[in-house]
């Protein structure tokens, strides 16, 4: 790649390239539980400070000890620390959750993590919670967020 000007703005060149998977987990904000899984897929792709991602996530065994709000962890990059690097992700497709159902996914700051929320019948978007999720709970999201 080469930049408009003489080659030499920094700005325009591609600094970073790399693909790989990583292993998406649910988890608790305030405390993480344990869960088995039947599938834990994900890909990503960062193109300079922007990182791609997909995954597919399936519970098969669930502990009662997560607390606090639903994540999801394992994201491959740590994202920016500023109100602008809050990221919405793309909920594509969910299965078997617990007298619920996940509506919007947010990828939290200077974390590796994403927020679920469920949209309640009465009032507006709450957090997901660790008891949504059931043996067979399915999820699977696509988004993008930015590294500092």
């Amino acid at each position: 790649a080469t930049a408009d000007s003489s080659g030499t703005a920094t700005s325009e060149l591609l600094d970073d390239y790399e693909e790989g998977t990583f292993a998406p987990a649910f988890s608790g904000d305030s405390g993480s539980g344990s869960y088995g899984y039947a599938r834990q897929a994900g890909i990503y792709q960062k193109v300079g400070n922007t990182v791609y991602y997909s995954f597919y996530i399936t519970a098969n065994a669930v502990n009662a000890n997560a607390s606090g709000n639903l994540i999801i962890t394992g994201l491959p990059f740590t994202s920016g620390s500023n109100n602008e690097y809050y990221q919405g992700a793309s909920i594509g497709y969910y299965a078997s959750w617990n007298n619920t159902y996940p509506s919007h996914a947010l990828c939290d700051v200077n974390n590796t993590r994403i927020y679920i929320y469920k949209t309640h019948a009465n009032t507006h978007i709450q957090h997901a919670v660790p008891t949504d999720v059931t043996n067979g709970t399915s999820l699977i999201v696509s988004g993008h967020y930015h590294t500092p």
